[in-house]
């Protein structure tokens, strides 16, 4: 029953902000599951491509430059269904909900083992509910992007492999676990790949009897990498190289994380409480169940990773969710190794947990009445966008241009030439004079 519940909470929590206006590249990653025709049927490598813009009526797309499998998981999973029901055919309203709710079920997915392992305890009732419950993990979970989605779903389901069970995982759980963090962003596999060699010299260090399941975990964590460069080369190298790029931007790494500290702060307060109950038990943990251990770990370097990246991308967070998570996983399923609180100290701990969730549902209410985005470029008026990609239109319709507008522009004005505004002026420019030589007198910069 309680399971039933949470999972009703999930689906209500987020049920407000399904109609706000799809921004920025949220409109490239809607169109994996709202074009009428994939993108992987009319690219040169028949892969999935991010759509940038449209010339001509024509979709323009560009390279993810990431490991694919997590963008060919959406096209052709949620894709597929929408297509059949002729989605990309409805008003832009429907289509908006549609997307959203597509990605949401990839949240769903990682996050459903997540609320039955809670259901079984208060404390991890309360956990569950304030983690789930935060801005970040509404918006990313209603985000057309790959981190709330099938980020969240890969890992999600890999934690689940590995900590839902009181006995030891199977054999084919833990390679089956490496190999699904393999599928997701390459940050991903770097973090737990580093978490498993972390864990192995943890179990060296207090000579912990040494056992298979950090072995198996990263057979299948190679093997699945091995997967990924197999689908496609090309876009795996390239993944390194965006990393790099991400990287090698100048910034204050500080500072980003400052600005997203409203944001991230949940994640930073999960960490610290998992690790600390991880070391208070870590001699019984490495000799029992290694896997949270190395789920900690990997959820930490995604944090750290992350962190010291100084990227801040669009405003919105949205690569911790994964990590949220994970440290989420462990909370709930650490509480058999941990001594017997006491009473006062338990109902602290729930009461701590619901005070914050109440916290989280107040920020979010506040957004949902004032017509606030939750997600790309968080706390824009979603009205003001609406105004002024209908603005947009009606220019470059009357001046016949190619307008530099957010990627959404073509969901709620077809038949209108742009490229996405993610692009910048410079690669807006550069990519008609390499594809459009002819229409370049056309691109119109503000």
């Amino acid at each position: 029953m309680i399971f039933f519940i949470l999972l009703a909470a999930l689906l209500l929590s987020r049920a407000p902000f399904l109609n706000q206006i799809l921004i920025g590249e949220e409109g490239s990653f809607a169109a994996l599951v709202l074009s009428a025709v994939p993108a992987s049927q009319v690219t040169p490598d028949g892969m999935p491509q991010m759509l940038i813009g449209s010339i001509g009526e024509e979709p323009v797309y560009y390279p993810f430059q990431r490991n694919i499998t997590p963008y060919l998981l959406i096209e052709k999973t949620a894709g597929a269904p929408l297509r059949a029901l002729g989605v990309p055919m409805a008003d832009p309203q429907q289509k908006t909900i549609a997307a959203r709710l597509s990605y949401f079920a990839f949240f769903l997915v990682g996050t459903a083992g997540l609320l039955w392992l809670a259901a079984r305890s208060w404390l991890g009732v309360a956990i569950t509910v304030f983690a789930l419950g935060t801005p970040l993990a509404l918006g990313a979970s209603i985000q057309p992007q790959i981190d709330g989605s099938t980020g969240v779903a890969l890992v999600g389901l890999s934690c689940l492999l590995l900590l839902g069970s009181s006995r030891t995982p199977s054999k084919v759980a833990l390679v089956l676990a490496g190999f699904l963090i393999a599928m997701g962003r390459h940050e991903l596999s770097l973090a737990f790949g580093a978490a498993a060699l972390t864990t192995l010299s943890l179990q060296w260090m207090f000579k912990s009897p040494f056992r298979r399941q950090i072995a198996l975990f990263s057979t299948g964590l190679a093997v699945g990498i091995l997967t990924a460069i197999l689908v496609s080369p090309a876009d795996y190298a390239m993944g390194y190289t965006t990393m790099g790029r991400v990287y090698s931007t100048p910034s204050s790494r500080l500072s980003a994380v400052w600005a997203q500290f409203v944001f991230v702060w949940p994640v930073w307060l999960l960490m610290a409480v998992a690790l600390a109950a991880v070391g208070w038990n870590r001699r019984a943990i490495l000799k029992d169940r290694p896997e949270i251990i190395l789920v900690s770990i990997g959820a930490t370097a995604i944090t750290f990773g992350f962190a010291i990246s100084g990227w801040s991308g669009d405003g919105f967070p949205r690569y911790y969710v994964p990590a949220l998570v994970a440290f989420a996983y462990v909370l709930v399923s650490i509480q058999r190794y941990l001594p017997t609180l006491p009473a006062p100290l338990a109902r602290t701990a729930v009461a701590c947990f619901l005070i914050g969730a109440v916290v989280n549902a107040r920020a979010l209410a506040q957004s949902w009445v004032s017509g606030a985005s939750i997600t790309s470029i968080p706390g824009v008026s979603t009205l003001a966008v609406r105004t002024q990609l209908a603005a947009t239109a009606t220019r470059t319709r009357a001046d016949g241009t190619i307008a530099l507008e957010q990627a959404s522009l073509w969901i709620y004005h077809p038949r209108v030439d742009f490229i996405g505004a993610d692009m910048g002026a410079e690669g807006a420019r550069t990519l008609i004079e390499e594809r459009y030589p002819d229409q370049l007198g056309r691109l119109s910069i503000p």
